[in-house]
C-alpha cells in the first residue's frame, strides 16, 4: 500500500504546474490592473470558491470523507469576522485569520460526532450538523441578529485588492495540500481514503489523521467564509450555512477533479461565470438547480473531473504502460 500511494501523490512539475502559474499570475496582475468591475467580480468569486473548494479537497478528495457541512465552517468564519469588526469602518486581515482559528477549533468536536460514522451516514450526519448551526444563527438574535442579519464592513475598497489576496491565499492553500499529500501524513491521509479498516489494521492512526485533515479544511474554509462575508458586505444565516455553499464547495472540487491538486480552483473558474450567467438570463435560484444536476451528472461522466480526464487522455496518448497504470493507481501494484 505504502509504495502504491506514493505513486498518486501530486507534482508541481512540468506544463500542467507551468499553466497554473502562468493562469494565477495573469489573475494577480487583472487584480492590479483590470478595470471591468463586473469581470473583477467575478474572477474574484471564481477564486473565492476555487479556495473553498480546495479546502474541502483536503478531507473530501483526498481523505475520501464527502461532507456536507462545510457551510457550517464558511458560517462560523464568517459571523465571526462579522462579530469582530461589528462597528468599525474596515475589516482586518487579522480577523480573517482569527475566523480561520474559529472555524478551526469548532471543527473538533464536529469530526469527533461526524467521524463515528461511514458512508451516507457520514453524508447525512455533516449536512445535520451544518443544519444545527444555522438554526442556532437564526435564532440567537441576541448574537447574530437572526433573519435580519449583519452589515459587514469591507476589507479593502476595491474588488482588484480582493482578487490579488485571494490568489496569494489559493497559493498558500494548494501549497499546503501539497506538502501534506507528499509526506508520511499524506499517505496516511490516502490509505484512510482507500480503504480505512485496512488503514487501521495497519496501524494508521485513523481518527487523529481525519481529525487532523478536517481542522486544516476547516481553517481555509473558515477564511474564505470571512472573506465572503467583508466583499459582500452583508450575510444572514441563510447566505453562509445554505445548503448550498457546501455543494458549491463539493461542486468545483468535483469539476475540476477531485485528486488534482489545481482541480478546486479550474472547477471554480468554469462553474461560478456559468452560474452568473444563469443568474442573469433566466429566474432567480435556477443556478442552485444546475449545481444539483452537476453533482449528478459529472461523478458519471467526468469521474476525475476535467483534470484528471485530461491528464489520463494525455497519458494513453504517449505514457508507457507502466506509467499509465501508476497514473490511475490500481490497489494491486
Amino acid at each position: 500500500m505504502r509504495v502504491w500511494l506514493r505513486r498518486v501523490r501530486p507534482d508541481l512539475t512540468g506544463p500542467p504546474a507551468l499553466l497554473l502559474a502562468a493562469g494565477l499570475l495573469a489573475l494577480l496582475a487583472f487584480g492590479r490592473y483590470g478595470a471591468d468591475p463586473y469581470v473583477l467580480h467575478v474572477a474574484a468569486q471564481g477564486m473565492l470558491w476555487g479556495l473553498g473548494g480546495a479546502a474541502w479537497n483536503v478531507i473530501g478528495g483526498y481523505g475520501g470523507q464527502v461532507s456536507f457541512g462545510h457551510a457550517a465552517f464558511f458560517g462560523l468564519g464568517a459571523y465571526t469576522l462579522a462579530l469582530i469588526e461589528q462597528g468599525t469602518p474596515t475589516a482586518t486581515f487579522t480577523s480573517v485569520l482569527l475566523a480561520g482559528g474559529a472555524a478551526a477549533l469548532v471543527s473538533l468536536p464536529f469530526g469527533l460526532i461526524t467521524f463515528r460514522l461511514r458512508g451516507a451516514y457520514f453524508v447525512v450526519g455533516t449536512f445535520a450538523v451544518a443544519e444545527i448551526f444555522r438554526s442556532v444563527a437564526l435564532n440567537w438574535r441576541s448574537l447574530t441578529h437572526g433573519a435580519v442579519g449583519v452589515v459587514v464592513p469591507p476589507l479593502f475598497p476595491h474588488r482588484g485588492a480582493y482578487l490579488q489576496l485571494l490568489v496569494w491565499l489559493t497559493v498558500i492553500a494548494l501549497g499546503v495540500l501539497f506538502a501534506l499529500t507528499r509526506s508520511k501524513f499524506g499517505l496516511y491521509l490516502q490509505a484512510v481514503r482507500e480503504d480505512q479498516e485496512a488503514a487501521e489494521a495497519l496501524g494508521v492512526p485513523t481518527t487523529r489523521v481525519k481529525a487532523a485533515a478536517l481542522v486544516v479544511s476547516a481553517f481555509f474554509t473558515g477564511v474564505a467564509g470571512a472573506l465572503f462575508a467583508t466583499y459582500i458586505g452583508y450575510i444572514d444565516p441563510d447566505s453562509v450555512f445554505h445548503l448550498s455553499v457546501s455543494s458549491l464547495v463539493i461542486l468545483v472540487a468535483v469539476v475540476g477533479g477531485k485528486l488534482a491538486l489545481a482541480g478546486p480552483l479550474v472547477g471554480a473558474l468554469l462553474v461560478i461565470p456559468a452560474a452568473e450567467f444563469l443568474r442573469q438570463r433566466f429566474a432567480p435560484g435556477v443556478q442552485l438547480l444546475a449545481y444539483g444536476l452537476l453533482l449528478v451528472i459529472v461523478p458519471l461522466l467526468l469521474p476525475r473531473g476535467v483534470l484528471g480526464t485530461v491528464r489520463d487522455r494525455l497519458a494513453r496518448g504517449g505514457a508507457p504502460p507502466r506509467a499509465k497504470r501508476a497514473e490511475v493507481g490500481h490497489a494491486t501494484d
